[in-house]
């Protein structure tokens, strides 16, 4: 994938997980035969393919953007284009520019999959499958094509559609750790535990370094309440990438439940350091605060924490809590049920992201990973 979506450059399945794929075809589109037999605008293209490999881009926007004045119906230029806004993270005028290439090519195999990608990244998931099933009709890469359909599909829901697409992928290229780590994350969707496990463990033999894939599995452990094992993934994950906040927001998480308070508190404020904005390590913060008895603590992390909350059923239930918090001056009760997966108040559950694991979410939270509703 770690693949959709949610994405932050400080974990390898954030954005650039999710994007993956984007940069890879666009990539392959970039390389093109030089302007030949276009006249000025091939001498313009040249000329931006010069300026790029100086790293002059915004000389080579200017120069590519001047061929395709002079000549619209040229491809190449679009295409290296395209690259450019894929790499800068403008993907409005990616996409622009990729449905320009298939006005002029309909069938261009590769366009339609960074377009599928590009699509999916903006959350616009019945275009991006279209645009993903046109990509494996006109004959783009079987495994890539696939994998991101059932990237897609998953998105949407539609788990036996992903599980299909998924396998196909892993058909053609039999080691692919990404289609893994994503088949592993469709069998947790369906109920299947320990298949998700056992992908997520081929995931890790197939690619030497997959912080990812050992994040993923630690979130599955800690499904189950494993926290020690689950602890373990989170620190092989963070070994091998030091720099994946949103591991160290599940070390912080897996130590609080294990009742290592002082070791929870430095993971998550190294989760903090890595990214400011990680809402997953300021609620477990929160969390910790309020149960170790430091009320206006907690209360300033739920508050920094509801400020990046995107889901407004959780924004509310998570002030209304806070609302209860400055009203008692204390929780009643305590948090016996975040163990279990929710906040457990005297007004009801607020439900976490995950079940039993309600902000430790890493590749999970990119496509929104929720277990079955009915299992444990």
């Amino acid at each position: 994938m770690s693949i959709e979506g949610q994405f932050s450059p400080t974990r390898p399945g954030g954005r650039r997980g999710l994007l993956s794929l984007v940069c890879a075809a666009a990539t392959a589109l970039a390389v093109v035969p030089p302007g030949q037999a276009r006249g000025g605008a091939g001498h313009k293209m040249d000329l931006g393919d010069l300026m790029f490999f100086n790293g002059n881009t915004e000389g080579a926007m200017r120069a590519y953007k001047k061929a395709i004045e002079l000549d619209p119906k040229f491809v190449d230029p679009h295409l290296r284009l395209l690259n450019l806004y894929v790499q800068k993270s403008d993907f409005p005028s990616a996409i622009e520019e990729c449905r320009t290439v298939l006005k002029i090519k309909p069938n261009h195999k590769d366009t339609l999959m960074v377009l599928g990608n590009l699509l999916r990244a903006q959350n616009d998931l019945d275009g991006a499958q279209k645009a993903l099933e046109q990509a494996i009709e006109a004959g783009a890469n079987p495994a890539m094509a696939h994998h991101a359909l059932g990237l897609t599909l998953l998105q949407k829901g539609d788990y036996e559609g992903a599980h299909q697409h998924v396998t196909e992928a892993l058909k053609h290229q039999k080691k692919f750790p990404e289609a893994h780590l994503t088949l592993g994350v469709v069998k947790f969707k369906k109920g299947d535990k320990q298949g998700s496990l056992d992908e997520f463990d081929e995931a890790i033999r197939s690619k030497e370094k997959n912080p990812e894939a050992h994040n993923a599995k630690g979130d599955i452990l800690a499904a189950d309440a494993r926290w020690k094992e689950a602890l373990e993934e989170y620190r092989q994950a963070v070994g091998q990438e030091p720099r994946f906040a949103q591991a160290w927001s599940s070390i912080g998480n897996a130590q609080f439940q294990l009742g290592n308070v002082a070791a929870a508190r430095e993971a998550y404020d190294k989760a903090k350091q890595l990214n400011p904005n990680d809402k997953n390590a300021l609620y477990g913060l929160a969390l910790m605060l309020e149960k170790t008895g430091d009320i206006s603590g907690a209360l300033a992390e739920f508050q920094n924490a509801v400020m990046l909350e995107t889901d407004e059923q959780m924004a509310s239930q998570i002030r209304m809590h806070m609302n209860q918090l400055r009203d008692a001056g204390a929780f009643g009760g305590g948090l016996g049920g975040i163990g279990a997966g929710s906040l457990s108040t005297g007004a009801g559950l607020i439900q976490g992201a995950a079940s039993q694991n309600p902000f430790g979410v890493s590749f999970a939270d990119m496509i929104k990973l929720k277990p079955p509703p009915d299992r444990k």
